[in-house]
This record gives C-alpha cells, structure tokens and sequence, in this order.
C-alpha cells in the first residue's frame, strides 16, 4: 500500500484511553480537600496558596486531556465517513464498468 492509512478503529481506542486517563486516573483531583493543619499559620497559608494553583493546572490540563479525545474521537469519524464515501463510490464505478475494462484494471502492472 502506497501513501498514508489511518485506522480509526485505533484512533478511536486511543480518545477512550485519554478519557479514561482523565475521568479516572484522577481520584483525588482537588488538592484543596487536603488538610492545612500544620500548626503553623504562615505554612499553611502557603500550602493552601500552592495546593490551590495545582488545583488550577490541574484543571486545565484535565480539559485539554477531554478536547484531545474529543478530537480524536471527531477525527476518528470524518475518517470513517470519508472511507464508506470512497467505498460507496467505489463500487459504483465497479458495476458500471464493463467487464474487459475491469480486467484489465485488476491487471498487476
């Protein structure tokens, strides 16, 4: 085969991965529900200052993991859909075309 393929079958496999990544390899997703008793209150503070902008980036990263694997997921179709276009097409070129032009279409060169 010449030029390049894409499986979308594994396009698709890899948005549910991603999704998955995100929707459930984040259990403890929010920093903020951690305790801030550290018996000194400068400490605290600046733990809650840190663990509040992780939360943050955290956040934006777990929404560019769900645009990838929508992305993908969008991606994944058009392809298919272009496939059973050229598929469909395809096929009505075969039945139309008469059987010594077919033969020597199916011909190795």
């Amino acid at each position: 085969m010449t030029g390049v393929g894409v499986d979308s079958d594994e396009m698709y496999a890899a948005a549910i991965m991603v999704r998955r990544a995100v929707d459930h390899g984040t259990q403890e997703d929010a920093c903020h529900q951690w305790s801030f008793d550290y018996g000194h209150d400068g400490l605290a503070a600046a733990a809650e200052v840190f663990l509040g902008e992780a939360d943050r980036a955290l956040q934006q990263l777990l929404a560019v993991g769900r645009d990838v694997a929508d992305g993908l997921t969008q991606q994944a179709a058009a392809y298919r859909s272009v496939d059973a276009e050229v598929q469909q097409r395809l096929s009505g070129l075969a039945g139309s075309t008469p059987s010594g032009a077919a033969s020597l279409a199916n011909r190795p060169s």
